[in-house]
């Protein structure tokens, strides 16, 4: 049997397997809708599995590597994209898809459930989502009389760090979002939805947390108000040695890092 064949067949297996995924989740979809639309539509709900999705779409579509193929890790030799690399592609995705133990029911709910309103993409989603970070960490601001800076704006990369640095319990969280959005090459929209919906929900509850936070670390926040006055100090004597040496002995590194599994342990799944 040619490759095409077999692609042909295996397209068939993958289409009814992802009408399969999508009725698990009680997804809706047309019943003619053809592969690419479908794969595309069931990537979005199983993003656990996208960089075999990624494969499939672009080897198939556009015979091509996905973007930022170069990130994974690919044979020396395998510098084009042939039939039968995408034969390959489609049973990878098949297999990752049906692995005993490991299937897409297990992934299932690993990622939040994204649904789009007509003619929306992800990308606008994505923004849309980004935009109500920049209300929110305002209104952090302001709750504990922080004067934002003149000619920053209140949107979510001019204020991030901010936020960050004054509320240093939610550092790594807000970090890491940062790095999700603006830096990683390998995190698609559905990775970036995801992690603003769960860190949206947990900054939330800050003023309920705030007075818990203030008191468990109540020695280093005094720390760092004798620290910042040894900051201020030295600026206004204009000893740049001095405030160099003291910017890497911040009191809040102690609760800056790492980033914690707890972070979104009380958010719920809705």
């Amino acid at each position: 049997m040619n490759t095409l064949k077999q692609i042909e067949i295996l397209k068939e297996k993958l289409t009814k397997l992802f009408k399969e995924m999508l009725d698990f989740k009680n997804i809706s979809y047309k019943k003619d809708m053809d592969f690419f639309n479908l794969l595309e539509l069931t990537s979005i709900h199983y993003n656990s599995f996208s960089v075999y999705f990624d494969y499939a779409f672009y080897g198939l579509k556009y015979y091509s590597f996905p973007p930022n193929y170069d990130d994974y890790d690919l044979d020396d030799e395998e510098l084009e994209v042939t039939d039968e690399s995408n034969l390959k592609s489609l049973k990878e995705l098949y297999d990752a898809l049906t692995e005993e133990g490991s299937d897409y029911k297990v992934h299932a709910f690993d990622y939040v459930d994204i649904k789009l309103e007509d003619g929306q993409t992800l990308k606008e989603l994505a923004s849309l989502k980004l935009e109500k970070f920049g209300p929110l960490f305002k209104e952090m601001l302001d709750f504990i009389n922080f004067e934002i800076p003149q000619g920053k704006k209140s949107d979510f990369y001019d204020l991030w760090h901010l936020v960050a640095t004054e509320y240093p319990w939610y550092y790594s969280l807000i970090d890491h979002l940062h790095f999700i959005v603006y830096v990683s090459l390998d995190a698609n929209y559905v990775d970036q939805i995801d992690l603003m919906e769960r860190t949206y929900k947990r900054l939330k509850n800050y003023k309920d947390e705030f007075n818990y936070y203030v008191s468990k670390y109540k020695d280093i926040i005094e720390k760092r108000n004798d620290w910042k006055k040894e900051c201020e100090f030295a600026e206004k004597q204009g000893d740049e040695k001095k405030s160099c040496e003291l910017m890497y002995k911040d009191p809040y590194n102690e609760i800056f890092f790492p980033l914690s599994e707890n972070d979104f342990e009380y958010i719920e799944e809705e």
